[in-house]
């Protein structure tokens, strides 16, 4: 018998995924069989692309037999068992019964937990969009503001110990002025310049992050000349950044975002304007 016909071959896939050590055991009889006839058992652990046997039997008398399973047959979606009767006549007499296939539970992965939290100052709408290497949480987004839309944290449970990374890109208006790390040994560190977090989680660790971006203020230069009517034209400068160009009196850079802290202003001549006259 080749196994493709079902009178004469039985095949079961069983999912051992969670589970080691495992194990089979059945009851078997084989009676009246001719030379080079037998009962036949297999397992596969590729989903039945190849067959290891377990054993080929010809005259027996019903009886249980136990196999104890290599480590590939441990923790395995694809795990199956064969029994085959390779018998030509009708009075081949073959039974199988108590088919039991069991093991022990794997004991868990060594993992951890890793909280992320979005600090705004002050609290508001804006939306940050963060990426990771944590699995399953490639990309999440937080804010902090009273609408339950988003949340401020995301709390990521049972991750496999490891070393991790969590970046919050730049955004417009805004400002990372902090990025701490606690929880662990020290080993996980925040850079403010970079906007990255590198986490090491040990087993039964729970490492918090905590981002926090203040929102950038917005200044205005205005061109002011005396006398109001002087026909000279000005550039308007904020923090090496030029907003206004050949400006007159009144004349402004509008409002635009600038550094928390110090900043500097600036004015050159515009066409035509000597600012030495």
């Amino acid at each position: 018998s080749n196994g493709n016909n079902p009178d004469d071959a039985i095949m079961v896939g069983i999912n051992t995924e969670g589970y080691q050590n495992i194990k089979i055991r059945y009851a078997r009889k084989a009676a009246d069989m001719a030379s080079e006839e037998n009962f036949k058992s297999y397992y596969s652990t590729n989903g039945g692309s190849s067959w290891i046997t377990l054993e080929g039997v010809e005259d027996i008398l019903y009886a249980s037999v136990m196999f104890f399973l290599p480590e590939s047959a441990s923790n395995n979606p694809n795990f199956k068992i064969r029994f085959e009767l390779n018998g030509n006549n009708d009075s081949d007499d073959s039974h199988l019964d108590d088919v039991v296939v069991w093991g022990d539970v794997l004991p868990p992965l060594p993992s951890g937990t890793i909280v992320i939290v979005k600090n705004s100052l002050p609290d508001d709408v804006q939306d940050f969009v963060f990426t990771s290497d944590i699995p399953s949480n490639m990309s999440f987004s937080l804010d902090d503001d009273t609408d339950e839309t988003l949340s401020n944290t995301k709390t990521i449970l049972s991750i496999p110990v490891g070393t991790y990374s969590v970046t919050e890109p730049a955004v417009s208006g805004w400002e990372l002025t902090d990025l701490s790390c606690e929880g662990d040994d020290g080993d996980s560190v925040g850079n403010v310049e970079t906007g990255v977090a590198i986490i090491d989680l040990d087993d039964g660790e729970t490492i918090t992050c905590t981002f926090t971006n203040t929102k950038k203020p917005k200044l205005t230069v205005v061109k002011v000349t005396d006398p109001a009517d002087d026909t000279g034209k000005f550039n308007l400068s904020i923090n090496g950044t030029q907003y206004a160009t050949d400006v007159s009196n009144g004349g402004t850079t509008n409002a635009q975002f600038a550094n928390i802290g110090s900043n500097t202003f600036a004015e050159a001549a515009g066409t035509g304007t000597n600012l030495s006259d």
